[in-house]
């Protein structure tokens, strides 16, 4: 009984992580109903001011809440800063039982926009000045070839 409790508490203060890559399922959708999760996608806005966080990058207007791509897309409250890079959301998921909001089944209410932590920004960093080490080194290299 206790490890039922115990996990039931986990369960509802440990986000679970899942992706939008493929449709959410009905009865996956009821077990993450009411649970914080932890999303990564892109955020658009809707036509009608709604905002979407979908998986894939550059999507256009027609496909923002389109019905095909309705169980792939999630309703974020409250509005989230825009951003053109991927961003990793929390919040609970939830059925959406809203009237004016029918194309998206699915909602993340309380969203937020976890931040990355510092040691992947320095990873991020670290990356960044390989890369330019990397190239003036090649572009020696090419002046060197050509002197």
């Amino acid at each position: 009984m206790f490890l039922l409790l115990f996990l039931t508490v986990q369960l509802n203060t440990v986000p679970l992580e899942f992706s939008l890559n493929q449709p959410i399922s009905l009865e996956e959708a009821q077990q993450f109903d009411q649970h914080p999760v932890s999303v990564t996608g892109f955020l658009y806005t809707h036509s009608s001011g709604y905002q979407i966080l979908a998986h894939q990058p550059n999507l256009k207007s027609c496909c923002i809440g389109s019905k095909s791509l309705a169980y792939q897309q999630l309703l974020v409250t409250p509005s989230l800063p825009e951003s053109l890079a991927a961003v990793q959301v929390q919040g609970v998921f939830s059925l959406n039982s809203q009237k004016n909001a029918e194309s998206f089944p699915y909602l993340i209410r309380n969203a937020e926009i976890k931040h990355s932590s510092p040691q992947a920004q320095i990873r991020i960093w670290m990356v960044f000045i390989i890369g330019v080490l990397l190239l003036i080194k090649i572009i020696k290299m090419i002046l060197k070839r050509v002197s």
